[in-house]
């Protein structure tokens, strides 16, 4: 993972640390697709997420969302995993932020 990938990860990851307790790691899963990364979470109540940090990566470097942006993203993907917020709800608020 190059450096500025690095930077955005970290930087997600330190967003969702301020607002949600649970411990993070950063994944390469470049085995499903070259060059992509997922973060692992892992909430108090043994129950895990991962987030597609590649996905939020593309749409940031394209400058379709800012990094505060790809961070409330990322914490609604984890309320996908919680079954607070379904896929169709997550994938319409996704489409709505890269659009404006």
């Amino acid at each position: 993972m190059d450096k500025k990938v690095m930077e955005f990860a970290n930087a997600v990851s330190a967003g969702i640390k301020e607002k949600v307790p649970c411990e993070l790691e950063i994944q390469d899963t470049s085995f499903i697709k070259p060059g992509a990364f997922a973060l692992i979470v892992r909430l108090p109540d043994d129950q895990e997420a991962v987030v597609n940090l590649s996905l939020l990566y593309e749409f940031y470097q394209a400058g379709k969302v800012t990094l505060p942006k790809a961070i409330t993203l990322a914490i609604k993907e984890i309320n996908v995993y919680l079954g607070e917020l379904s896929m169709e709800q997550y994938r319409s608020l996704l489409f709505m932020c890269i659009r404006s």
